[in-house]
């Protein structure tokens, strides 16, 4: 968002900056993070340590999915009046999450990325030049390919969609 509103030369230096990717949490380690939010927030039976397991698998490495998920699956059980979380409220709430974290990161694109998301949504699976094409089409001042591709990178990063192949041969396609 910082960078979108630059002169198309000066976001092109900085944008090719190193960028850092942090891994992915292990399943123990997301484990001891709902702990931690489980001893702080929740009464300590309102679940288990196999509950917590089933969300850190859910939640697949990403620690703000697992926090997501617990936190809507104890709002759900306080709503419900349950004393504890059980497993089909667990599950309920992983697509809720799931659809929630979308969302925001969809919220978060400036106005030539929602273009870009929503011709990939449109398309099940698009090469980059019909991609910049139907892009360019759609907005008033298309930015450069190499811009487009920086959009493209950022929406990776927020898991909204997946690059496929190598650089001729890449296509663009919504996340599972």
């Amino acid at each position: 968002d910082l960078f979108a509103t630059l002169d198309d030369r000066l976001n092109s230096r900085l944008s090719s900056s190193a960028r850092i990717r942090f891994g992915q949490y292990h399943d123990h380690e997301l484990v001891a993070i709902l702990e931690d939010r489980v001893r702080w927030g929740l009464s300590d039976d309102a679940i288990d340590r196999d509950a917590l397991a089933v969300i850190a698998d859910a939640a697949a490495g990403d620690a703000r999915a697992a926090i997501g998920i617990l936190r809507n699956a104890a709002q759900t059980a306080t709503r419900d009046s349950l004393d504890k979380i059980p497993l089909d409220v667990i599950e309920r709430a992983v697509p809720e999450t799931k659809s929630e974290i979308q969302q925001k990161n969809v919220e978060k694109l400036n106005e030539h990325q929602k273009v870009l998301y929503e011709i990939i949504t449109e398309t099940e699976e698009i090469g980059p030049k019909k991609l910049y094409s139907k892009y360019a089409d759609r907005v008033s001042d298309p930015k450069t390919k190499r811009m487009m591709r920086n959009y493209l990178q950022k929406m990776e990063h927020y898991n909204l969609i997946e690059a496929r192949g190598a650089t001729r041969g890449r296509t663009y396609r919504l996340n599972d």
